[in-house]
């Protein structure tokens, strides 16, 4: 025990705290979040009733996308215990974390992922990988901006990259 030198009277020590309590959680990226948010909502809108988007629910081994547009279901995917498989998936979209881990492509080529875009706001670019296959993709182009581009489930939709990049 401690004692109070002013009053001369025992004082019980405060109890220890362990410094892993006291540790606070991880900030939320909330720029990444808008963002997420931002893409869903734009391919959502854009394309109606020709898919479903799926913002950050089960995708099975896709854990790592954060926006998928499956072939559509009349059940919409409601109920499934597990995502669906990578050949269910039309267009995936990955919004790049902040801390510049990036977006593992290997896993999701092979998972059947033909088309993987890859929103990255640190270079205000949106990276289209396509051709999905066991090593990764086949093919990489980054889009600026200003420049067009189509997913190539829905060749006739035309999104920029400020579309999904705001």
């Amino acid at each position: 025990m401690a004692t109070d030198l002013r009053s001369a009277s025992p004082v019980a020590a405060p109890p220890q705290r362990d410094a892993a309590l006291d540790a606070s959680p991880p900030a939320p990226d909330r720029a990444r979040e808008m963002g997420v948010t931002a893409a869903a909502h734009a391919l959502a809108v854009r394309l109606g009733e020709r898919g479903v988007v799926q913002s950050r629910g089960p995708v099975g081994p896709l854990d790592r996308v954060d926006v998928a547009v499956l072939v559509p279901r009349s059940d919409r995917y409601l109920g499934l215990t597990a995502g669906p498989a990578g050949d269910r998936v039309l267009l995936a979209l990955a919004v790049a974390p902040a801390d510049g881990t990036g977006v593992p492509l290997r896993p999701l080529g092979a998972a059947g992922i033909e088309e993987l875009w890859i929103v990255d706001r640190s270079t205000n670019s949106l990276q289209v990988h396509r051709g999905g296959d066991p090593t990764g993709f086949a093919e990489t182009r980054f889009v600026g901006p200003d420049e067009p581009v189509s997913p190539m489930a829905f060749p006739d939709l035309v999104f920029f990259g400020r579309d999904l990049l705001s």
